[in-house]
Protein backbone atom coordinates (compact mmCIF):
# COMPACT_ATOMS: atom_id res chain seq x y z
CA UNK A 1 0.00 0.00 0.00
CA UNK A 2 2.56 2.63 -0.91
CA UNK A 3 1.03 4.60 -4.53
CA UNK A 4 -0.98 7.59 -3.11
CA UNK A 5 -3.85 8.92 -5.03
CA UNK A 6 -5.33 11.68 -4.58
CA UNK A 7 -9.20 11.34 -5.25
CA UNK A 8 -11.37 14.15 -6.03
CA UNK A 9 -15.28 14.20 -6.05
CA UNK A 10 -14.68 11.52 -3.43
CA UNK A 11 -17.83 12.21 -1.30
CA UNK A 12 -20.85 10.05 -3.34
CA UNK A 13 -21.29 8.35 -6.47
CA UNK A 14 -18.54 6.80 -8.46
CA UNK A 15 -16.08 8.74 -6.32
CA UNK A 16 -17.27 7.33 -3.20
CA UNK A 17 -17.31 3.80 -4.94
CA UNK A 18 -14.02 4.08 -5.99
CA UNK A 19 -12.35 5.42 -3.33
CA UNK A 20 -13.90 2.03 -1.76
CA UNK A 21 -12.16 -0.05 -4.58
CA UNK A 22 -8.64 1.88 -4.41
CA UNK A 23 -8.86 1.96 -0.49
CA UNK A 24 -7.79 -1.94 -0.29
CA UNK A 25 -4.57 -1.26 -2.42
CA UNK A 26 -3.64 2.27 -2.40
CA UNK A 27 -2.92 5.04 0.53
CA UNK A 28 -5.91 7.48 -0.68
CA UNK A 29 -6.21 11.78 -0.24
CA UNK A 30 -9.76 12.16 -0.52
CA UNK A 31 -11.14 15.59 -1.42
CA UNK A 32 -14.67 16.68 -1.80
CA UNK A 33 -17.39 19.53 -0.61
CA UNK A 34 -19.56 17.64 1.70
CA UNK A 35 -18.03 17.22 4.83
CA UNK A 36 -20.40 14.67 6.46
CA UNK A 37 -20.25 12.04 3.26
CA UNK A 38 -16.81 12.59 3.15
CA UNK A 39 -16.18 11.78 6.78
CA UNK A 40 -18.21 8.56 5.95
CA UNK A 41 -16.45 7.73 2.98
CA UNK A 42 -13.28 7.64 4.82
CA UNK A 43 -14.49 5.70 7.79
CA UNK A 44 -15.72 2.97 5.44
CA UNK A 45 -11.97 2.68 3.94
CA UNK A 46 -10.47 3.13 6.72
CA UNK A 47 -12.54 -0.17 8.00
CA UNK A 48 -12.16 -2.25 5.75
CA UNK A 49 -8.42 -1.71 6.70
CA UNK A 50 -7.42 0.71 4.16
CA UNK A 51 -5.49 4.52 4.51
CA UNK A 52 -7.69 7.72 3.45
CA UNK A 53 -7.45 11.03 4.76
CA UNK A 54 -10.36 13.48 4.34
CA UNK A 55 -9.87 17.08 2.73
CA UNK A 56 -13.09 19.01 2.90
CA UNK A 57 -12.53 21.48 -0.33
CA UNK A 58 -14.16 23.65 -3.02
CA UNK A 59 -12.25 22.70 -6.12
CA UNK A 60 -14.37 25.37 -7.51
CA UNK A 61 -12.55 28.09 -5.96
CA UNK A 62 -9.26 29.82 -7.12
CA UNK A 63 -6.32 29.11 -5.78
CA UNK A 64 -8.11 25.71 -3.54
CA UNK A 65 -6.76 22.98 -6.00
CA UNK A 66 -3.12 24.15 -5.34
CA UNK A 67 -3.60 24.06 -1.77
CA UNK A 68 -5.62 20.52 -1.97
CA UNK A 69 -2.04 19.57 -3.69
CA UNK A 70 0.06 20.76 -1.05
CA UNK A 71 -1.32 19.33 1.80
CA UNK A 72 -1.95 16.08 0.17
CA UNK A 73 2.03 15.97 -0.67
CA UNK A 74 2.74 17.21 2.83
CA UNK A 75 0.10 14.66 4.32
CA UNK A 76 1.55 11.70 2.48
CA UNK A 77 4.56 12.25 1.39
CA UNK A 78 4.04 12.78 -2.31
CA UNK A 79 1.20 11.94 -4.97
CA UNK A 80 1.27 9.15 -7.52
CA UNK A 81 -2.27 9.56 -9.22
CA UNK A 82 -4.99 12.34 -9.12
CA UNK A 83 -8.09 11.00 -10.38
CA UNK A 84 -10.22 13.78 -11.09
CA UNK A 85 -13.78 12.88 -10.56
CA UNK A 86 -14.92 16.20 -9.09
CA UNK A 87 -17.40 18.37 -11.29
CA UNK A 88 -20.76 19.27 -11.30
CA UNK A 89 -23.61 20.26 -14.12
CA UNK A 90 -26.62 22.27 -14.69
CA UNK A 91 -29.82 21.26 -15.66
CA UNK A 92 -31.81 23.13 -18.64
CA UNK A 93 -34.49 22.75 -21.33
CA UNK A 94 -32.70 21.70 -24.54
CA UNK A 95 -34.64 25.26 -25.87
CA UNK A 96 -32.74 27.01 -23.38
CA UNK A 97 -28.88 26.35 -24.02
CA UNK A 98 -27.14 28.63 -26.17
CA UNK A 99 -24.51 27.07 -28.83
Amino acid sequence: MNRVVLLTGASSGIGAATAKLLGASCRLVLVARRKDRLAEVVKAVVEAGGEAHGIVADLAVPGVPLLVVDEAIATCGGLDAVVNNAGVFATAAIGAISP
